[in-house]
């Protein structure tokens, strides 16, 4: 192999018997950095007793990730019916390598922002009512190495794409080639209620939506997307 990123023999893997090398299909390098503000505010006048805040995070991510960069091949015993036999002859029966710049440095945001409000409605009944707003940015590449899939379109970005791969800058298409999701609404209502009056028992509950934040495995699958990064396979 003549990639940059392959330091060791390729990969050898003969069915039921052995496999050696190295295949080296992990993080050779992998960083994370987290920027936040946030702040959080309470306020109580009369029988309210008011809190509300906001959180905003910028996610890092700098990662290089070589798809097989040794290669790697399989010997299945498909020439001589031996797997053993192909392995001896020289015979795999697929060969897989990739290439280009494994590196990619991704960024994302997430934001958040609440208020409620603890109104004690009586001596004995108190409701616990709030919203949540959660705006999560969707990650990109400082440089704009990602694609999306759309049958059917030709990108103007790269003409010479093949029919369906998108890139930033086609009609329609952002830089994190996936529409904002800015509907993440999440009310929540609790309450509790003491039955005997004496602070002794009390019944509870509360009902909530909640949206959880976007993970950074969800950039990955734009690693190692065409044509900025190629990937080889020759079967038989």
């Amino acid at each position: 192999p003549t990639e940059a990123s392959a330091k060791g023999i390729p990969g050898v893997a003969v069915t039921g018997l052995f496999s050696l090398g190295d295949v080296a299909q992990s993080y050779t390098y992998l960083a994370r950095n987290t920027y936040q503000i946030y702040d959080n505010l309470a306020w109580t006048k009369g029988r309210h007793n008011l809190r509300f805040g906001f959180d905003t995070r910028q996610n890092q991510l700098y990662l290089v990730f070589p798809n097989r960069p040794n290669g790697d091949f399989s010997v299945t015993g498909a020439f001589s019916g031996n797997a053993i036999g192909d392995y001896l002859l020289g015979r795999p029966n697929q060969f897989r390598q990739g290439g280009g710049d494994p590196a990619k440095h991704f960024y994302g945001w997430q934001n958040g922002l609440y208020l409620q409000d603890d109104f004690k409605l009586s001596r004995r009944l108190t409701l616990n009512l709030g919203v949540r707003y959660d705006l999560p940015i969707p990650y990109v590449d400082k440089q704009d190495r990602m694609a999306s899939f759309q049958p059917g379109r030709k990108s103007t970005v790269r003409p010479s794409a093949p029919a369906g791969l998108l890139y930033p800058g086609d009609d329609g298409v952002s830089r994190a080639t996936i529409p904002t999701d800015r509907n993440n609404i999440a009310p929540r209502f609790g309450f509790a209620y003491d039955l005997t009056g004496d602070g002794m028992t009390s019944l509870r509950g509360g009902y909530g939506i909640f949206f959880d934040t976007v993970p950074g495995v969800a950039v990955f699958q734009n690693i190692n997307v065409a044509p900025f990064n190629k990937f080889i396979q020759v079967d038989g």
